[in-house]
C-alpha cells in the first residue's frame, strides 16, 4: 500500500498527488511490515517515514519511573549503556541513569580492573545485563553496587576455581610420587636380585666328581695308580690338583658362573 500523506487528510489533496505521480518513476521507502498479513506500506518522503519510525519507537518504550521512586537497597535490572574509565553507567528503567563505579568492580572481582578494558573484561561491555541495587540516590545522583547474590555467586565461583586448581596440583605432586616410588622399588628389586646371584655363587660347592678327579690326578702324579712315569704329573701341577681336591682351589672362574646359572661353554 503506498502512504500518500498523513492519515486524515483530505480526499482531493490525495487525488492531486495521485494524479502528480501517475506515469511517473518516483523513489519509494518502507515505513510498515505486516508479517499477519504479507502486506507493507510504503512512502514517497523518506522523512515522513523517519517520523513515523520514532513515533512508533516511542510508542513501544516501556514507560520510566522518576529517578525519585527508587529507594537505597532496592534491587532492579539495569543495562549498560557506557562504559567509561571511571565504572560503567546503567539504564535501570528510571529517567536517570545509574552509575556503577570500578571500585565496586574491583570488590566483587577481589582484583584489579584497569579502566575501560578491564571493565569490559570484567563482563560489563555495552549492552550487558547486571543484577544491580540502589546504594545512593540523592541530589539527582544514583550510585549502584552489584547484589548480595551476584557477590556471593562470585565468591562460590572463584572457590570453585582455587579448589579446582590445588586439585590439580595435589595430582601433579602424586603422580611425580609414585614415579618416584616406582623407580626406587625397581632398583631395589635390581639389587636384591644381583645379591641373590652373588650369594648363589658364593655358596657353590665343587661337585663331587670334580673332587673325585681332583684326587685320581694327585695320586696319579704321585704314582701311586701303576702307571709309567712318562705320564705322571709335575710336583706343582700335582699340588695344585690336591689342593683343588681339599677344596682350597677353585676352577675358573667364569666356569663357576657359568655352571652356576646353568649356562654351557662353548
Amino acid at each position: 500500500m503506498l502512504r500518500l500523506g498523513k492519515r486524515g487528510a483530505k480526499k482531493s489533496v490525495t487525488r492531486k498527488r495521485v494524479d502528480r505521480l501517475t506515469g511517473k518513476v518516483v523513489d519509494l521507502y518502507v515505513s510498515k511490515i505486516r508479517p499477519d498479513n504479507g502486506a507493507f506500506e510504503v512512502s514517497t518522503s523518506l522523512e515522513q517515514v523517519q517520523e513515523q519510525l520514532a513515533a512508533e519507537k516511542k510508542e513501544s518504550a516501556p514507560k520510566r519511573v522518576p529517578v525519585s521512586s527508587l529507594k537505597a537497597g532496592q534491587e532492579v535490572v539495569g543495562t549498560v549503556i557506557r562504559v567509561e574509565p571511571y565504572g560503567v553507567l546503567v539504564d535501570v528503567g528510571a529517567n536517570r541513569h545509574g552509575l556503577l563505579h570500578i571500585r565496586r568492580v574491583r570488590k566483587l572481582m577481589n582484583k584489579f580492573i584497569d579502566g575501560q578494558e578491564g571493565l569490559i573484561e570484567a563482563g560489563l561491555e555495552r549492552g550487558a545485563k547486571i543484577r544491580v541495587a540502589v546504594m545512593i540516590n540523592e541530589r539527582k545522583r544514583l550510585f549502584l553496587d552489584f547484589t548480595e547474590d551476584v557477590f556471593e555467586e562470585t565468591k562460590a565461583e572463584r572457590r570453585a576455581k582455587k579448589a579446582e586448581i590445588r586439585e590439580r596440583k595435589e595430582r601433579k605432586l602424586a603422580g611425580t610420587k609414585d614415579n618416584t616410588e616406582t623407580v626406587s622399588s625397581n632398583a631395589a628389586k635390581s639389587d636384591k636380585a644381583q645379591e641373590g646371584v652373588i650369594a648363589s655363587i658364593s655358596d657353590y660347592e665343587i661337585p663331587d666328581e670334580y673332587a673325585d678327579e681332583a684326587a685320581a690326578w694327585a695320586a696319579y702324579g704321585a704314582g701311586e695308580d701303576g702307571g709309567s712315569g712318562n705320564s705322571a704329573l709335575s710336583e706343582d701341577e700335582a699340588a695344585e690338583w690336591a689342593a683343588f681336591a681339599a677344596g682350597d682351589e677353585h676352577r675358573d672362574e667364569d666356569d663357576d658362573i657359568e655352571d652356576a646359572l646353568g649356562i654351557s661353554t662353548y
